[in-house]
């Protein structure tokens, strides 16, 4: 793109870009005022580019930046994950899932990646985040124990354990006198239906837990974690079919025991007992609510009860029922809050509109053990951030008899099997009949370059922009099998034909076994033979595949849209890649350019900064022009002011600038983050108040 001066209404001087036809160096033509004048007022009148000379005058927006050596306009940075996993007894727990999140995902949060422990208990891998995240969510998938911890990044690493022995420091020794049976004196809630058991300590602990409590089995967690796992599974669907209360038919002793939570509130549980023929129409006709757990969070997971913790509910007759009511996020400042949403095991009392998810809660018998397993989930079902797991407050009831409870409508304690032998169980194996695959991980994320390297070009950062969708597929060993996934050409404001290709730093052309890469079916490039790296090239030309209807195709605002074009890519290695060398998506992503109605010139090769480039490279570009590329140093891409001519923006959909709408202009803590080395303003891209200049940001029209 060659560039010429206009001078605007405003009065002051600014780069105009021209990318069409490149013509040879001829003379400079603004000698004079009068000249800039004339060539500004033709710019004007015919609202077109023109070409003048393929390398432009520098541009003012970026010249006077100074940006530190060594910056290589990262926005994602790998993170070095280290965790161990336990059980109860300090046993290591294999193959258990471990999913990282930018934030809790019930607030939102993304998933940016998921890995295995591996036989040891330990999951050494990498993460791939934004460089401005400070802190990961992360979500084990195992219950029994705090499973969720919002974690920070220190000195680029994830260091964690999970699980393991862990002794709570009760307040109370003995809870021989503080045991509660039916008919006892109990503690009314304010002026509500609701009360207290026994009184409780700050973490919400009540006094009245036997001693000993249930000593809880690594199978038995592992099997309700195979029932209820985080997946979801098929809770939904027992929740909507199986009974949801325990219902009495012999003179018992019933006794409640916690076993976890995945939950982000501090919820309370409690119990309501009614005449099993004659149910109360409404929780109006509920006459008291007893709370079993002013606090069902585990210890440092925000409370501070453990798997095991055992509460007796009392002796009951036969002909009664045993309703449950969780109080979400109900346990606040040391008190239970009555008034806060409450989810019965009666599905009519929920909140939601449709009757369908209306259930909260399900029941699981486990006959060998002699005990029923009940899950509740704790967010309205018509919520969007509602994950359908059921096991944000997980308990189970037993019963002296067993025989007096009614096992009738009670679906069966099912563990998830392991169907290829992987080690990893169903619920958690996005492929349970593939022993060689066991998770996908999708990334997500925008490429803009800007095309006239060697020089400089107006650093709109739209000269050919992609949206991709890229997905890892891992073994056990989180090792990457396949990747596939999608560019989406959306942009191409350039006059030059631009090609583009993939380059996988690290992997040998002969680890490839497979390779497609297609549009609508039909292929459109190969892997390219005769590199180091496997290379693979998407196309050629991005004009034979999205027609232009002139050199600037939706870029700029007026002239007609085109759709954006899809293509798709998948590769399959013939030995699994370790994370560490393959790297992440996008991996190390270039265009080459070429004039119009010329041979192709695949040589001309931009990538992002500091990548390296193919062994198809043509080096006579390098420390020509503007480039300021140093192969002994590593320093590849960049002027030597080090401005780059290409950026990746994770996330979906960058909104890029309009044409010739420098990218300083457009977003404006760009500079301030370039210049900072990426220590300030990390998040210059996102749509945040003070990002941006929406008037500079070019955006599709709404209807096409």
């Amino acid at each position: 793109m060659s560039k010429v001066m206009a001078i605007y209404s405003s009065g002051h001087l600014k780069s105009v870009a021209s990318k069409a036809l490149l013509l040879p160096d001829i003379a400079p033509i603004m000698k004079t005022l009068t000249q800039i004048l004339a060539l500004s007022f033709l710019l004007l009148l015919g609202c077109k580019k023109y070409v003048v000379n393929e390398k432009p005058i520098a541009n003012p927006g970026t010249a006077d930046m100074v940006v530190p050596d060594g910056f290589s306009y990262e926005t994602t940075k790998n993170v070095e994950v280290n965790i161990q996993v336990s059980d109860l007894e300090n046993r290591p727990l294999a193959y258990k899932s471990v999913r990282f999140y930018s934030k809790d995902p019930v607030d939102g949060g993304v998933l940016l990646g998921k890995g295995y422990t591996d036989p040891q208990g330990n999951l050494k891998s990498w993460l791939h985040v934004p460089t401005y995240l400070n802190e990961v969510f992360v979500q084990l998938g195992f219950v029994g124990f705090a499973n969720n911890q919002t974690v920070g990044i220190n000195n680029g690493k994830l260091n964690i354990t999970f699980g393991g022995s862990q002794k709570a420091n009760r307040q109370f020794a003995s809870n021989a006198s503080a045991r509660w049976k039916s008919g006892n004196a109990k503690t009314r809630i304010g002026s509500s239906n609701f009360f207290l058991m026994s009184t409780y300590d700050a973490n919400g602990v009540p006094a009245n837990l036997e001693v000993p409590g249930d000593v809880v089995s690594t199978d038995l967690l592992n099997d309700i974690n195979g029932a209820l796992p985080n997946s979801g599974g098929d809770a939904p669907n027992v929740a909507a079919s199986g009974a949801t209360d325990a219902t009495i038919v012999e003179l018992s002793q019933v006794w409640v025991t916690f076993i976890s939570e995945g939950a982000g509130f501090t919820n309370s549980l409690g119990f309501y007992v009614y005449d099993t023929d004659n149910p109360p129409a409404s929780p109006n006709d509920i006459d008291s609510i007893f709370v079993i757990f002013p606090n069902a969070s585990l210890l440092n997971s925000g409370g501070g009860l453990q798997a095991g913790d055992k509460v007796c509910l009392g002796i009951f007759p036969a002909g009664v029922s045993i309703g449950w009511v969780l109080l979400q996020n109900a346990f606040k400042n040391n008190q239970v809050l009555t008034d806060r949403t409450k989810l019965y095991s009666n599905n009519e009392w929920n909140p939601e509109t449709v009757d369908s998810l209306r259930p909260h809660n399900v029941q699981l018998l486990d006959p060998n053990r002699q005990l029923v397993v009940v899950g509740f989930e704790d967010v309205n079902r018509q919520n969007p951030s509602c994950d359908n797991d059921f096991n944000d407050c997980i308990f189970y009831y037993t019963a002296n008899p067993f025989t007096g409870l009614d096992k009738t409508g009670l679906y069966g304690l099912v563990p998830c099997d392991d169907s290829d032998n992987d080690g990893v169980d169903d619920c958690n194996d996005d492929y349970p009949n593939d022993p060689a695959r066991v998770a996908d991980t999708e990334y997500q994320g925008t490429l803009a370059y800007e095309d006239l390297w060697p020089h400089e070009g107006d650093y709109d950062f739209n000269d050919m922009v992609f949206d991709y969708t890229l997905t890892q597929t891992t073994n056990a060993s989180n090792e990457v099998v396949d990747i596939f996934g999608t560019f989406t050409l959306k942009a191409n404001g350039a006059g030059f034909n631009n090609g583009f290709g993939i380059q996988l730093d690290n992997v040998a052309p002969g680890d490839i076994a497979s390779s497609s890469l297609s549009l609508n079916g039909n292929a459109t490039g190969s892997q390219e033979l005769g590199n180091t790296f496997a290379t693979f090239l998407l196309f050629e030309n991005a004009k034979v595949h999205m027609k232009p209807t002139s050199d600037f195709v939706n870029t700029v605002v007026g002239a007609p849209y085109v759709n954006p074009v899809t293509f798709d890519l998948s590769i399959g290695f013939s030995t699994p890649q370790p994370l560490g060398d393959i790297g992440f998506p996008p991996y190390n992503p270039f265009i080459y350019v070429n004039k119009p109605n010329e041979p192709v010139v695949r040589g001309r090769e931009v990538h992002l900064p500091d990548l390296v480039p193919t062994s198809m490279v043509d080096h006579s570009y390098f420390g020509v022009g503007d480039d300021d590329t140093d192969i002994v140093t590593g320093k590849y891409y960049k002027t030597v002011t080090n401005l780059p001519w290409g950026l990746h923006i994770p996330g979906g959909g960058f909104d890029y600038p309009r044409e010739t709408e420098d990218i300083r202009d457009a977003y404006l803590n760009f500079v301030n983050w370039a210049q900072s080395g990426g220590q300030q303003n990390a998040d210059w891209y996102l749509d945040i108040s003070g990002n941006r200049v929406s008037s500079r940001i070019y955006t599709p029209p709404v209807n096409p």
